[in-house]
């Protein structure tokens, strides 16, 4: 439930970051890319290069699908010059001002992504409370079988 909730709220103020946002299609030209290894596993790959003629950065993930293993293979799989498909939005700032283009706008792919994330969330909250009843159910079952047998031994005991 928690981690359901965190990628809700994530997906959500993203939706809120770029609802409404003027923004258009244009090109990323790479000018080079980075390999930034984290220490407790995992790594960001991420590129500079210009759009309209500034300068920008952008997370790479989203264009490559998979994580390269290393510099190397991410220089091997973006090289100098790569022209990379974008949304620019000039009024953002940092890496949202231009994510990588996607049939579906940044808006509507993470509002999409929240919706589902709060539906899925409040099935498993069913699942868990069903869960939950049968397993309450089961146990009072058992409770009452065994003090049905420790009544019955007593009694037993009793008559001799």
């Amino acid at each position: 439930m928690l981690f359901g909730s965190v990628m809700f709220m994530n997906d959500w103020s993203r939706y809120q970051i770029y609802e409404g946002q003027p923004h258009h299609r244009a090109d990323f030209e790479v000018t080079r890319v980075y390999y930034q290894k984290h220490p407790k596993g995992g790594a960001d790959v991420y590129a500079s290069g210009t759009v309209e003629g500034n300068r920008e950065w952008i997370d790479l993930l989203p264009y490559l699908h998979t994580r390269p293993q290393g510099q190397a293979q991410l220089e091997e799989r973006v090289a100098v010059g790569t022209s990379i498909p974008v949304y620019l939005f000039p009024n953002r700032k940092g890496r949202l001002r231009v994510p990588v283009y996607n049939v579906v706008p940044p808006a509507e792919a993470y509002h999409r992504s929240a919706m589902a994330e709060l539906n899925y969330g409040l099935l498993g909250l069913a699942l868990d409370g069903g869960i939950l009843f049968v397993l309450i159910r089961l146990r009072r079952l058992c409770f009452e079988a065994s003090e049905s047998v420790a009544a019955f031994a007593i009694g037993a005991g009793q008559s001799r």
